[in-house]
């Protein structure tokens, strides 16, 4: 269920803190605080998407679902975007599975007054477009680092992408749970968190692990990471 909207609300998503004071104030009356718990589904595939969120800490997982039950990864969205832009369209089937990774907060809007100010044509329209763009451009950096990159750089980019979102270089998740957003084996998981823990990269104790060379851990991983991030980076500046 979501809280009340509160009255003041100290924004950390990027998407609505670049908006002009009087298009948010627009959009803040429609704004409801919303934190749902780790592993929390926020809409399934197929799902009529209702309501966007605006990510203000956490990380959100946007999930391929398989029908043999195998389960893919193609995207991550944290405080720099929102969840669920299929509900400004007028045929708002999901076409993920959004699965709340790291647990926080967001902003949540009706799918009705998100489509009505989005059709205003301000700087709104404009900031969702332009992050739509950087997502399309993470999941096709996803698809080919998925499968052309060896599992220690692609499990090397994942936690860096995880970290940037959690704002921490400690993450609490286990080796399954990463398996099944990196579409790989648990045990082949194992071996490569056991290559960078190794190197001296991260720390691994009981579904907590810790990132210890930032540096190292950049160097590891495949060229997507830097992509990807440069993308979102350009995005921001813009």
């Amino acid at each position: 269920m979501h809280a009340p909207r509160q009255s003041k609300v100290v924004l950390t998503n990027r998407l609505l803190a670049a908006l002009p004071r009087a298009e948010f104030e627009r959009i803040a009356t429609h704004l409801h605080t919303y934190k749902p718990i780790k592993g929390s589904v926020l809409y399934d595939t197929g799902d009529e998407v209702n309501r966007a969120y605006f990510v203000q800490s956490g990380v959100v997982s946007l999930v391929v679902t398989m029908e043999d039950t195998e389960n893919v990864e193609a995207g991550v969205v944290g405080h720099e975007g929102i969840v669920g832009i299929s509900s400004i369209l007028r045929f708002r089937p999901a076409p993920f599975r959004a699965v709340v990774q790291i647990q926080g907060e967001a902003l949540s809007i009706e799918a009705r007054a998100l489509r009505h100010e989005f059709k205003q044509g301000g700087e709104l329209q404009e900031i969702i477009l332009c992050f739509t763009h950087t997502l399309v451009s993470q999941f096709a950096r996803t698809i080919v680092c998925n499968r052309f990159h060896i599992i220690e750089k692609r499990l090397a980019r994942w936690l860096l992408m995880t970290r940037d979102r959690a704002h921490s270089d400690t993450l609490h998740l286990t080796h399954e749970f990463i398996s099944n957003f990196l579409g790989a084996a648990r045990t082949d998981v194992t071996k490569a968190a056991g290559t960078l823990q190794g190197s001296g990269l991260i720390r691994y104790r009981r579904g907590v692990i810790t990132i210890l060379d930032d540096a190292g851990l950049e160097a590891t991983a495949c060229t997507c990471y830097h992509a990807i991030k440069n993308e979102e980076e350009l995005f921001v500046a813009a």
